[in-house]
């Protein structure tokens, strides 16, 4: 099955934290790393404004595992990475985010997991680097593209493509 990864940092060395966090999907024996959008530099959403901007990217993989499963995965390449939940300020700054985007078409909203990630169509900083790969994906929610959501989303927030990644 096909999943989708928002991969997002904003502490230290962003860019390389976005990249250790694709390599490490990417040898993992059950995910295959099918293709990733460039990198974008973003303003920060939410209520802390006064924090580094993000690089943030979408990578698609064929995965094995399921979504519990996944979700396990990237919140230990999180940690890894750095990150803890049980300390970190909501909205706050972070070495690395690994977001559950979509998992195929699959509608999921258990309490821990809810896919497609409920916030997706609100974020320009996801649904840039999603036309990317694929603008004419459904979302099985909405009913809608990801350019069309795209098109439609409400935020004014700076998305900026990083040349030559």
């Amino acid at each position: 099955m096909s999943v989708w990864i928002g991969i997002g940092a904003n502490q230290g060395d962003a860019v390389g934290y976005c990249r250790q966090g694709l390599a490490w999907l990417a040898q993992h024996p059950d995910l295959v790393l099918l293709s990733h959008s460039s990198f974008y530099r973003t303003q920060p959403v939410g209520p802390i404004k006064d924090q580094p901007w993000f690089i943030n990217l979408v990578c698609r993989l064929a995965c094995r595992l399921e979504p519990i499963e996944l979700l396990e995965l990237l919140q230990t390449f999180e940690r890894r990475a750095g990150r803890n939940r049980t300390v970190q300020i909501p909205w706050g700054p972070r070495p690395l985010d690994l977001d559950l985007l979509f998992f195929h078409q699959r509608i999921i909203q258990a309490p821990n997991l809810k896919i497609p990630h409920p916030f997706l169509h609100l974020r320009r900083f996801v649904l840039r680097p999603l036309c990317d790969l694929d603008v004419g994906m459904p979302h099985p929610i909405l009913d809608k593209t990801v350019d069309m959501l795209l098109k439609e989303v409400d935020d004014s927030q700076v998305v900026e493509l990083i040349p030559g990644t």
